[in-house]
């Protein structure tokens, strides 16, 4: 949830940037949005559909393009999100995933799952505990899917097998959240 206001935050004082500036124009001012202890790498490193990219490229991009935004702090060691508020030095970045990338077909992905779970639940009256038992269609060639599943509660995550691809998540079991993904 933090990563979304983070996020939003950020987009926010991008687009609404004075003097009519075009968005993203910014954007290493606004990279101080994110605290990542680290005195040395001032500018953030910058990502844009899972692969290293340059600020100018960032914006270039139409805005109605941008599908996922996220000014983070990366780890130096495995190139991994780091917790907010973690202690360890961590790498500016901003991550921009566009609708141009195989991002957008991770809810869909989700969206099958949770039909399949209906399908198998009304049937069973019980969640599958993998995605064998569920026989999906195979997903698009880099979404990777995973199954944490009891007989009364699973959730689903899909991501785009790139660097530092968000992870969405789709989970049932009687909560009043259940079958909305989110991602982060």
């Amino acid at each position: 949830m933090l990563h979304s206001v983070t996020a939003l935050a950020f987009i926010g004082a991008l687009i609404l940037s004075p003097g009519g500036a075009p968005p993203f124009a910014n954007l290493s001012a606004n990279a101080e949005l994110r605290k990542c202890r680290n005195s040395i790498q001032k500018t953030p490193l910058v990502f844009v559909d899972g692969r290293a990219s340059t600020e100018l490229a960032v914006k270039a991009l139409d805005p109605k393009a941008v599908q996922y935004l996220t000014v983070a702090c990366i780890s130096p060691i495995d190139s991994t999100f780091l917790d907010l508020g973690s202690a360890v030095p961590g790498l500016p970045a901003v991550v921009v995933w566009t609708s141009a990338s195989p991002f957008g077909k991770l809810e869909p992905v989700l969206n099958t799952v949770r039909d399949a779970q209906a399908a198998h639940f009304a049937k069973t009256g019980s969640y599958a505990i993998d995605l064998a038992t569920l026989r999906l269609p195979a997903a698009p060639a880099e979404v990777k899917v995973t199954l944490s599943a009891t007989s009364t509660f699973w959730m689903a995550t899909a991501w785009v097998d790139r660097l530092l691809s968000p992870k969405c998540r789709m989970f049932e079991g009687g909560d009043a959240f259940s079958g909305v993904s989110t991602c982060r």
